[in-house]
Order: structure tokens, then sequence, then C-alpha cells
């Protein structure tokens, strides 16, 4: 069988997680598709032991800067308003292509190493078009699904390359035109719009943003709520007001957005993207995740930057849970006392929903990926379930979302390409992404003299 792969002897979460469908089943995998899932005939076709692991939909990450991994750890200790002095206004800029090259292709791996088949990439350095390119040349390097969000924001540079807005958005229609002209979802790499921060240019400039994302009919994500003045306006309202709420939208963070607001999103069919490690570190408030759900918002999973974090969604999928109940049960402890708590406010099943699935709904991929089901790409994760910290296994949702952990992913396939197996990625793939990774920030750091005097 051409192009044919059998994974053998799993437990398979077959369709939306949220029904908790496990079954014991083969997977075959055909051109890149999911071609059968159930009993499947050995008739010479390459196999995958599955053996002793979970069979489960690849993670999909709704938010992520990918090029941020250049400089992987750096802001673990940091705040938001150090994040956006020191990355956003100053390391940004000293950035060349190769630089974002080497950060975007490692940060890929390193997302694919977790168990991540889709992310985007949020690429809001593109210092010059060179810089787009190479994000998307890194990308398709390391072949992760992936939807490349061009960032429209300027970054404050000495000697900037573009030097209008409009010469900007020319780019974008450029790059759209050449490295997109096909316009299939199911295209390993799509095209979005990243619109510069609400609040951070005039009114027009967001509004020539926005219809640009229309004009193209791309997505178009935005960061938006997630910075806290008793004077900032409501983002989401004023955008409604405008007339700009829409489809084929992402809002990250939306930490401020208020239960009103979500309903206009919800009403428009637009969707948002929670990153808890980031926004419960730095200060943009609790993950919006659970509200966003109860009002019918699409809710995607990231992990937003590898310069704080690991692109691990296990991690994310805890904070979110822990830290929702958390904020949830307060008021209830307060006021009636521990007999008034009534479990979770987000259960296993809906945590792993919102990594896979919801993720892939908002990204506007859920006809492609994000779930195991005949005819959807092959993009999926075997998850070892047979180590000493899974056993017994009681309730597998709980075992994969509560007891797991990066290192128990065994194998990834991405669109029908093994991407790791027995718990490696492919050999060649990591040492390259090792030899671009290594020196990169302290070139970076070299060009920044006043950061460098100050330590970061």
């Amino acid at each position: 069988m051409a192009d044919s792969l059998v994974v053998r002897g799993g437990t398979v979460l077959v369709g939306n997680p949220l029904e908790e469908r496990f079954v014991d089943a083969d997977v075959l995998l055909r051109d890149g598709r999911i071609a059968e899932i159930g009993s499947v005939p050995s008739d010479g076709a390459p196999e995958i032991d599955a053996r002793g692991t979970f069979v489960l939909p690849g993670f999909v990450d709704s938010h992520h800067h990918l090029w941020e991994a250049s400089m992987r750890g750096l802001t673990a200790d940091w705040d938001i308003t150090q994040f956006m002095a020191r990355i956003r206004s100053s390391y940004a800029k000293f950035h060349t292509a190769q630089d974002i090259h080497a950060g975007t292709l490692s940060g890929a791996v390193a997302a694919l190493d977790c168990g991540v088949t889709t992310s985007i990439d949020y690429m809001h350095c593109v210092n010059t078009p060179e810089h787009a390119e190479a994000s998307v040349d890194a990308i398709s390097e390391v072949g992760i699904r992936s939807v490349f969000c061009y960032g429209l924001n300027a970054v404050p540079l000495d000697e900037p390359w573009f030097t209008t807005h409009a010469d900007r958005l020319d780019d974008a229609r450029r790059m759209r035109s050449t490295r997109f002209a096909v316009t299939d979802p199911a295209e390993l790499i799509t095209f979005g719009i990243a619109a510069s921060d609400l609040g951070s240019r005039p009114a027009e400039i967001t509004d020539a943003e926005f219809a640009l994302a229309r004009e193209l009919d791309v997505l178009l994500t935005v960061h938006t709520d997630c910075l806290w003045s008793p004077d900032y306006p409501q983002q989401v309202a004023e955008l409604h007001t405008r007339g700009l709420l829409g489809p084929k939208q992402l809002y990250a963070h939306a930490n401020r957005t208020t239960n009103a607001e979500l309903a206009l999103l919800a009403d428009a069919g637009s969707a948002v993207a929670s990153t808890p490690e980031v926004e419960l570190q730095m200060g943009n408030g609790f993950p919006v995740l659970k509200r966003a759900s109860r009002h019918g918002v699409p809710a995607g999973l990231g992990s937003n930057l590898q310069a704080n974090n690991s692109p691990d969604l296990f991690t994310q999928m805890r904070l979110a849970r822990h830290s929702i109940t958390a904020i949830e049960n307060q008021p209830l402890l307060e006021t009636t006392g521990t007999a008034a708590l009534d479990g979770t406010s987000l259960t296993c099943a809906q945590a792993f929903f919102h990594a896979t699935l919801d993720s892939a709904r908002a990204l506007g991929l859920d006809a492609v990926t994000g779930s195991l089901e005949v005819g959807k790409a092959a993009d999926l994760m075997l998850l070892r379930n047979d180590g000493v910290h899974h056993r017994p296994i009681v309730d597998p949702m709980a075992t994969i979302v509560s007891q797991s952990r990066p290192s128990d992913v065994d194998t990834v396939v991405v669109a029908g390409v093994v991407k790791k197996q027995s718990g490696r990625v492919d050999d060649a793939l990591r040492r390259r992404a090792i030899s671009l990774a290594d020196g990169v920030f302290e070139r970076v750091r070299s060009r920044s003299t006043p950061l460098r005097r100050s330590g970061h």
C-alpha cells in the first residue's frame, strides 16, 4: 500500500474528545489522511506498534509566537510591562531574518516534541519581507501544520524597512499571492493576519488591517483586552461599535473581556485563545477559556512563547483547569463554605477538547484536524500509558490530562509523516534545531547594549 501506515494495537480516542470514546483499534493512514479506524488487516504497509499507548489527536496550539524561541527562558521572571519594554520594544529590533529562522525552527521542533501537530505562528517581528519569508521557510522545513499569521505591527526600528503602513499591507498581499496562492485549508501551512495590538495604533490603522484580512479571506488574530488600567476601553465592545467583529477572527488572551462582550463574539462567529501560564505569571488576568465556552465562543489553548515556557500543552491544560476552578470556588468558600463546592469548573475532557478540537475550531481548521475521524488529516500522537505514573488507568482522560507529561509522547505524525518515534524527534531535525538555536540569543543581545548592561 503506497503512502500508507498502520498504527496498530493502541487505545484510540475516536471523534470529539468531549465524548471520551476510547476504543482498542488500529488506525490506517493513507495519503496524509485517516483512512480507517478499526481492525486493519496486515497487507505489507509499514506499521507502528501502538501497544501501551493512547492514540490521540495531536495538540493544536492556537496562540504561539514561534520566533521567540530564540530567547528561550529569558522572560520566566518577568511581568507584562517588562516583557513589552524589553522584547517587543527592544530585542525584536535586533533580530535578523537569520535569527527569526533559527528561533522559529527551534520553536516548531520543540512543539512537535511535546505532541503539538498544529501551531499558529503569530509572527509579530516582520522587520523586513525577509523576516516573514524566513519564518515560513522554517515552518516548512520542520513539517508542522501551521497558520502563519503575518504581523502588521511596527517594531520600533531605527531605520524601518517599511516606510509606510501601506507598504506593510502590500507586502502581506505579496506573500499571500506568492507563498500561499493555494487557499485550501487542508494545506500544511495556511496564511493569516496578525493585527497590531488593539489600542496601540490609530483607529484607521486597525480598520485597514481588519479590511485586509477580509479582502484576503483569511484568519485575523490580535492581542485583546489583556492589559489593565482604569481608563482602558473595552476593546471587543469598541470593535462591535465600529462594525469590525466577524468570523475568521481569533482574539488572543481576552482576560478583561466581559461576559456581554463574549456574547458579541459568539454572535459574530469569532473565537478566543487562552495561554494560562503566561497570563497568570505576567499579570494579564485569569484565563477567559471557561467563560468563553459558556457563551458558545470557540476557545483554544496556547503556550504563547518559548522565551517564557515550554510549548507543552499538558501544563496549559492543568493551569487552565485549576486557575479557573480556584477563581470560581473562592466566592463560594467565602460566602457559603466548603459545602457549596460541586466538582471542578473545567473537566479533564473539556481541557483536552480545548487543547485539540476547540483550538482547531478557533483556527478554522476543525474540518481538517483536532480529532481522529476518517477523512481528517493524519495528525496524531501516541502517548505512552504503561508507566508507573499511569497505572492503574481508572479514567483514561484523567490519565492523559492529570498524570501524563511531555516525555510520555512516544510518536508524533503530521499529515501522515512520522516526525517523532520511540520518544525521539527525527534526529537530523533535532540536531539542526539545536545547532541553529545555540548562540542566537547572544548575537541578538550583543546588538542591544543598553539591555545587556541591565542584565537582560
